[in-house]
């Protein structure tokens, strides 16, 4: 399980670091999907996960998405993107971007893709935000009863002043949430992250509104919500065909 402590611990970094259907929880079969996953293999899946959603695929306030990857990396309707380069590459959504979560900083993960995706401040409040959907894939030999709980405990053991850690359910699955919020100048930001284990893969959506005044947690928790949902529901879809 210490794998699951590399990982939770690589996420809590990056998540913090750089400050239309709408989709109802009870629309996404999360354990259907899990079980369907654990029957594919995880480089296949990872692979498939290469085709980026489509924007009828997002919830409401979020319009576009791009695969992470190097400078060949292009916005994507649904299309191939090139994959996950170096992190560090040249531009925001690149492995080394805020919230995207590069393949070798999880130590015995099988491998990690991960979107950013474009959101609307005019439906999403705030003066910008930064989204992301990552998908971490575990050999299914690590996948125990007991994940969430490791997570959890590394989590909590590395966690900022101010940042909550505690356990929830989306989908009706158990998941980890964390809320955090901080202000760096003249400009607040408040951080919600689901944490959702789907089979043998792990599910992390990610959404920071930053803005010149306070934002509650609760304005950011249900498009977190929602972008985690739809980032399951594509995990699903493209695993039927990997």
């Amino acid at each position: 399980m210490k794998r699951a402590l590399f990982l939770i611990m690589a996420v809590l970094s990056l998540a913090i670091a750089g400050t239309p259907t709408v989709l109802a929880a009870q629309t996404v079969d999360i354990q259907a999907i899990g079980k369907s996953v654990e029957k594919k293999q995880p480089k296949s899946v990872l692979k498939a996960l290469q085709t980026a959603p489509s924007k009828s695929e997002l919830p409401d306030g979020f319009t576009a998405v791009q695969v992470a990857g190097g400078a060949g990396a292009t916005p994507t309707a649904g299309g191939a993107a090139t994959p996950m380069a170096t992190p560090g590459a040249s531009g925001e959504c690149t492995g080394a971007g805020p919230g995207v979560i590069a393949a070798d900083t999880i130590p015995g993960a099988v491998g990690t893709v991960s979107y950013c995706v474009t959101g609307d401040s005019s439906v999403l409040g705030g003066l910008a935000s930064v989204n992301t959907i990552n998908y971490i894939a575990l050999n299914p030999k690590d996948v125990t009863p007991g994940l969430l709980d490791e997570i959890q405990k590394g989590a909590e053991g590395g966690a900022s002043s101010g940042m909550t850690i505690k356990k929830t359910t989306l989908g009706g699955v158990d998941a980890l949430l964390l809320d955090y919020s901080e202000k760096s100048g003249s400009t607040f930001a408040t951080v919600n992250m689901y944490i959702v284990p789907v089979g043998n893969f792990v599910v992390i959506g990610l959404v920071t509104i930053a803005d010149t005044q306070a934002i509650p947690a609760a304005s950011v928790k249900k498009p977190a919500q929602e972008l985690t949902l739809a980032g399951i529901a594509h995990l699903g879809k493209v695993a039927k065909k990997a």
